[in-house]
């Protein structure tokens, strides 16, 4: 992806070529950081915009900063996202309330030019599909109002740069993604089977003359004045509108009552190579406890290093929980049916071999073994202090021990010899290289130039391709012409490598070294 930046009037200059990037929007940060090599001569100005083309990942420059240690400049400001978050709606004059009743890109254009951000934000000159009939919330920023009035038509907003003057702005369907086995994301979710039923909401008044309204949830989650669940079921929760005269008390009642029943939640881990946009819902299901959990992407997270490209996703909050339907067994009508025999894996499909237990057993056994080497390899890496020619060789033993720990496994004669057969290569083209073999992963960064510039400061050096990442958050130590630096480095379980100045000094730029070795399993 190419980083583009423009002067003040949005005309574009150039192409950053070095350029550290992260763009944050969603929920709780809408806003950027870009940090430029001093030496390389690039000087943005105030108000000039930085973005990629055809995405919505970019900004506007509020502030910049100098570091000279670190021999750096960090240009930050606000996404487009951040630009109407930091404008407020307010109520016509005379009115309690902004209340719209119109096709939304009618609507949505309305806003943008009471923001004062026509000239840059254009709503597509389409008519949609949606039509809006809302009452945004009094002194509400305008970010949040918009998403809060698409989601109530389901819908969002997708916004994208189509040159340094322009940014795109259209109300387009929530997605709802199609549910994803466990085996492919992790989840945390959390079921709430008995959430508030019974909400005394308080409005004005004092002691006895205090206004109180009774508001109840029946099974279903519907509101009204009628109590449906009694006795060890029901749930009883206060909500106190101090000053609230009894229309307002109820409206506000019925909707804090209706957030309530959403108690559940859920924390789903998504792959970083997928596509998803703010808003849209994604769905996992559990086969083992027949559950199917639901959630909205809440915020977007987009990193750029060099050539590399990582996108992260939030997802969580309330969620809505399914019980599938059926039983789980290991045949069912119109389903897979699952063929087993003598040492069988089984696995989404029909499987068979003709592989004795005692020789998956031997295997079993040498891969143990290997196993267990590697994992003292990794116990023995955060002490390492060791030079390139070191590094290098050890991550060559480990590669052999890898190789020897595969020849076994093949003459044992393993039902998986697919996969320990199976290799795999990683070159980042600047100074980081790994290699698979089976489930074994060994590798070195050789002189990757890292820009730590202060302590604890960190930079993002390399994702490892789906295949070779571990199943647990790792670190190595490294070294660097500093013989005085403190640096590691963290992969984690989503393959990111991130580089780490842990010392209590700014390091600048360093080319750093290190090797790393452990299995996939």
């Amino acid at each position: 992806m190419d980083i583009i930046y423009t002067d003040e009037a949005g005309n574009d200059v150039g192409i950053l070529q070095r350029a550290y990037f992260d763009c944050a929007f969603g929920s709780g940060e809408n806003n950027f950081e870009l940090t430029l090599d001093a030496e390389s001569n690039i000087r943005i100005s105030k108000g000039a915009r930085v973005y990629i083309e055809d995405t919505e990942y970019g900004g506007v420059v509020d502030s910049y900063a100098y570091d000279s240690a670190a021999g750096t400049y960090k240009y930050s400001g606000r996404s487009v996202h951040g630009l109407l978050a930091s404008k407020i709606i307010r109520p016509p004059a005379g009115t309690d309330y902004l209340v719209v009743n119109n096709e939304v890109h009618a609507a949505l254009r309305d806003i943008v030019r009471q923001c004062g951000l026509d000239g840059l934000i254009k709503v597509a000159d389409t008519v949609s599909s949606f039509t809006a009939k809302y009452q945004f919330d009094r002194f509400v920023d305008a970010y949040t109002g918009i998403v809060k009035m698409l989601k109530a038509q389901n819908a969002r907003p997708k916004f994208e740069w189509v040159d340094g003057k322009t940014i795109s702005l259209e109300a387009v369907q929530i997605t709802s993604h199609p549910a994803l086995d466990t085996d492919v994301v992790d989840h945390n979710f959390k079921h709430i089977h008995n959430p508030v039923s019974h909400l005394v909401c308080l409005g004005k008044g004092e002691l006895k003359d205090r206004t109180v309204i009774d508001l109840y949830a029946d099974a279903k989650g519907n509101v009204s004045k009628t109590q449906s669940i009694f006795g060890v079921d029901e749930v009883e929760e206060k909500y106190d509108y101090n000053g609230a005269e009894a229309e307002e008390l109820e409206k506000e009642g019925i909707k804090k009552l209706k957030e309530l029943q959403n108690a559940s939640s859920v924390d789903i881990n998504l792959k970083s190579d997928a596509s998803y946009g703010v808003g849209d819902i994604i769905t996992s299901y559990d086969i083992k406890t027949a559950t199917e959990v639901s959630a909205q992407v809440t915020k977007k997270i987009v990193t750029c290093a060099g050539d590399d490209v990582s996108i992260e996703y939030a997802v969580g909050g309330t969620a809505q929980s399914t019980s599938l339907s059926g039983s789980v067994s290991a045949s069912s009508g119109g389903g897979i049916t699952y063929t087993a025999g003598e040492g069988i894996k089984i696995s989404n499909a029909t499987i068979t071999a003709d592989v004795t237990q005692t020789k998956l057993d031997a295997v079993k056994n040498d891969v143990d073994a290997a196993n267990t080497s590697l994992s003292n390899i990794t116990a023995e890496l955060p002490q390492m202090k060791i030079d390139i020619t070191k590094a290098q060789a050890t991550a060559g033993a480990a590669n052999t021990t890898a190789a020897e720990a595969l020849e076994a496994a093949k003459k044992a004669g393993s039902v998986d010899v697919a996969a320990l057969v199976a290799t795999q290569e990683y070159d980042s083209k600047n100074g980081i290289r790994a290699r698979r073999v089976g489930k074994f992963v060994a590798g070195t960064i050789n002189g990757f130039k890292a820009n730590l510039t202060s302590s604890w400061a960190s930079q993002v050096i390399g994702t490892l391709p789906e295949g070779m990442r571990p199943t647990f958050n790792i670190e190595t130590s490294c070294t660097t012409a500093n013989t005085n630096a403190n640096v590691a480095v963290e992969i984690r379980t989503d393959g990111v490598m991130t580089a780490w100045n842990v010392g209590g000094t700014s390091l600048g730029n360093q080319n750093i070294y290190a090797n790393f070795a452990y299995t996939t399993e």
